[in-house]
């Protein structure tokens, strides 16, 4: 996907209203290192590195929970996590 993909793509989530909408983006989710989760607010990002044994299914649950410490009231938009390999 070209960088002008990602960014008309990131754009049309944006503009979702209210509501916002996760995207996920690196795959295979199998063998990542972790996600980087960017709330499209303002906010710095945080990456959240995956345990030894952590399932993917896991490692998903506690990057929402940190995107989740990451926005604030009322903010819409994209979620965007991003697949982030062992040396980032």
């Amino acid at each position: 996907m070209s960088k002008l993909e990602l960014i008309r793509r990131i754009d049309a989530l944006e503009k979702s209203g209210d509501k916002a909408v996760e995207a996920w983006i690196g795959a295979p989710e199998s063998g990542l290192a972790g996600w980087e989760c960017l709330p499209q607010n303002g906010s710095e990002s945080e990456t959240v590195w995956r345990l030894p044994g952590e399932s993917d299914d896991d490692l998903r649950s506690r990057s929402r929970s940190c995107m989740a410490k990451l926005r604030r009231p009322g903010d819409g938009g994209a979620c965007v996590f991003f697949g982030v390999n062992a040396t980032g």
